[in-house]
């Protein structure tokens, strides 16, 4: 019970966090990777109500993936154009 109520704020603050994002800024690819983030979370909160602890924290660990894949991808993206579409937005 305890770890549901943690676990549901900080998934709701990360929701908030990429509510923010200029998807813009995003590459295809990027986009691809949120989405996936976002289905993530969900299933983070579903395996956490029925005390999965252990695959929630597996589907945790898959969103931090896809966040760090992001991130990797827009570093290249701009390192690769500085000037691209996606350097104004990011």
């Amino acid at each position: 019970r305890e770890a549901s109520k943690k676990v549901g704020a900080l998934v709701e603050k990360l929701r908030k966090r990429i509510a923010e994002i200029n998807e813009s800024g995003l590459t295809p690819f990027a986009k691809e990777e949120l989405d996936i983030v976002e289905r993530r979370l969900g299933d983070v909160e579903h395996m956490v109500g029925d005390g999965d602890l252990a695959e929630a924290l597996g589907m945790a660990r898959q969103a931090k993936t896809s966040l760090d894949t992001i991130a990797g991808e827009l570093e290249a993206a701009l390192n690769d154009d500085p000037k691209s579409k996606w350097a104004d937005a990011t």
